[in-house]
Formats: structure tokens, sequence, C-alpha cells
């Protein structure tokens, strides 16, 4: 059977073929190029050098990483003077006077292109003496890189909740001492408030605090210069009218109190009811005292003179004995109880000693 020729026979399209072969080159030579880019990623290990046993032990300084990260300032002209620096250096235990007073030591200049925070941070390192410097390098590297951070960790360490405990105890329970004026008992009040900003309580009940803490002479006064009394004043009005009359007494406070004449004390309540209590303790031993006094004249030994009945003196029944042993020879009736006598041994009366 003889093939017949093909008839309708499509001739190949040589655009197609040429596509295809430049589709091919582009994938090789983009299969190169990653092959060189990760031949070029790949990081060069160097192997350590060997270090003999004094190279580990010798010490070295390692200070480089400081806990507090400062931001970096783009200015060339950077620079602090050392006279500032100076300035910088506190000594205040109470952590919020510390961070107040730094504040407005940094407030009093300014650098231009310097954040704040750049110059606080560099600052506050210089502002720490002993302890408080030491805990400040002894944090992780670069954990403080915010002013916001170290206000944060700085009262954390310094102003923990125990000690805002206590002093809202403080403030809750005051009392004005003794021989404290209302202008120093107001200050003091104050000073409490300041060490504890964040104590919580109201206007209304700060002044209630006072009020109630200040002495019966001191709580008549500021009530008189209410009118009639300090709780038909509003809490803003009844602060203002404390602190004026705080104010007053300062200045004729100052001038000097008298002076008080040699031998002259002054007395008060407490003073006189200690006198009193004395005084009856020295007469309740006096009583004690006269009461054994006539029980050793009862009990006093006619023998010795001792504190003892005569009948219970050593003397007496020591002597006791050779009265009796005469008494026998002399014929004397023995009674119950005696060694020698006849209810024992009767045989000894015809003893030849004795005869």
């Amino acid at each position: 059977m003889k093939r017949g020729r093909p008839t309708n026979l499509v001739e190949p399209d040589s655009e197609i073929d040429r596509i295809f072969r430049q589709r091919l080159r582009e994938e090789a030579e983009s299969s190169g190029q990653q092959e060189v880019q990760i031949e070029q990623s790949e990081p060069s290990v160097m192997a350590e050098p060997r270090r003999t046993l004094s190279n580990y032990e010798s010490p070295q300084f390692t200070g480089d990483a400081f806990s507090v990260q400062a931001p970096t300032v783009p200015a060339n002209n950077f620079e602090i003077k050392a006279s500032t620096i100076g300035m910088i250096g506190l000594a205040d235990e109470d952590p919020h006077a510390h961070l107040s007073r730094f504040l407005q030591i940094c407030s009093t200049f300014k650098i231009n292109s310097v954040s704040d925070d750049a110059i606080r941070l560099r600052l506050f390192l210089f502002s720490l003496r002993g302890a408080a410097y030491r805990w400040l390098i002894s944090l992780a590297p670069g954990s403080i890189t915010t002013w916001k951070d170290m206000v944060k960790k700085f009262l954390a360490r310094y102003f923990p909740p125990s000690k805002a405990a206590r002093l809202r105890q403080e403030i809750s329970s005051f009392q004005q001492g003794y021989s404290e004026t209302l202008f120093e008992a107001h200050e003091r009040f104050k000073d409490l408030l300041r060490q504890c900003p964040h104590h919580g309580f109201a206007s209304w009940m700060r002044v209630q605090i006072l009020f109630n803490g200040l002495s019966y002479q001191t709580r008549q006064l500021i009530d008189t210069a209410a009118g009639s009394s300090l709780s038909s004043k509003y809490p803003e009005d009844a602060e203002q009218l404390i602190e004026s009359m705080a104010s007053n007494e300062s200045h004729w406070s100052t001038r000097g109190r008298p002076q008080k004449i040699a031998g002259i004390y002054e007395v008060n309540d407490t003073t006189t009811l200690a006198a009193k209590v004395e005084a009856l303790t020295k007469r309740f031993d006096q009583f004690t005292m006269g009461s054994s006094s006539n029980n050793g004249a009862v009990l006093s030994c006619g023998t010795c003179g001792a504190a003892h009945s005569t009948v219970q003196c050593h003397i007496s029944i020591s002597s006791t004995g050779p009265v009796e042993t005469v008494d026998y020879v002399g014929g004397g009736q023995r009674g119950q109880g005696n060694a020698y006598g006849p209810t024992f041994n009767s045989g000894w009366r015809n003893h030849p000693n004795f005869s």
C-alpha cells in the first residue's frame, strides 16, 4: 500500500523558536547570578586565635557597654561645659527632690540640634554618688534609652511601694509636736506631702488631716480666725487660711522665744502626772520598807540579833546538847527523843562507868 503525500502541512514558525531560545538563555543567566550572590553572602569563618592561660586570667576592661544609651547628637560642636557638670553633683536622699533639682539645672541651658533626652541622659550619671552610681552602671547594657526609662527605674529603685506606704501612714497620722508652733507643724506636714507626690489625698482630706493633728489650742485659734468653725469653709479657703496664719506666726516667732529663767522649769499635764506617779511610788516604797522593818523587830533573835526567832537560832540549838548531857550526869529526867535517855537503852543505867 503506497502512502500518499501529505497535504495541508504547516510551516515551522521561526519566531516561536527564537523566543523559546531567548527565554532559556535568560533563565540560565539568572540562575548563575543567584549562585554568585549566595556565594558572596556566605560569611567567612575565621578561626579564633589561640590564647595562653595568662591571657585568659588577665583583667579586661568591659565598660564600653554602658546601661544608658543616649540618643546620638547630629551636631559636630556638641559640648557640655565642666561648670555645668559641677552643678549637677547633687546629694539629696529624697529621690523626687533629686529629680526635681536635676531638671531645674538642665532647664537653664539649651543646645541647638540636641534633644532634651540626649542632654539629661548624659548628665544624670554625674548627679549620682556612691551606691547610686554603682546601681546605675550595674544595669543591663542599653537598658535605658529615654529619660522616661531613667525616671521609672530610678524611682523603682529608691522609692519602692513600701516607702510610699510608710509616708502615707505618716501623713494620715500627723500630729503637732508639743513644742512645735503652727508654722513648724505646717511646714513639716507640707514636707511629708512633697516626699510622696502620689499620696492620693484630696484637698479636703489634707485639710482634715492637718487640722485634726493640731493641738487643742491651735485648733481653737484657727476656728476663731475662721469666724465660727473651719468646717464651714471650702477646702481651698481653709488651706489659704491655715497658710496665712502659719506665715504670720513665722514673722513674729522668729524674734525669739522668751528665755527660761535659771531654776524655773515648764510644767505641763504630762510632767505633773509623772511627778504624781513618782511620789506615789516613793510612798509605797517607804511603806514597804517600814513593814519590813517592823517584821524584822518581831523576828529578831535574842541570841544573835539576826532576822529569825530565838528558837530557830543555830547557836541555841547547838548549845542545847551539852547542857542536857551535863544535866544527865546530874541525874535529871530525860524526855522522849533523848539519845541518852531510858526510853531507848535502859541498860545504860547499869553501865560500870556511871555506877
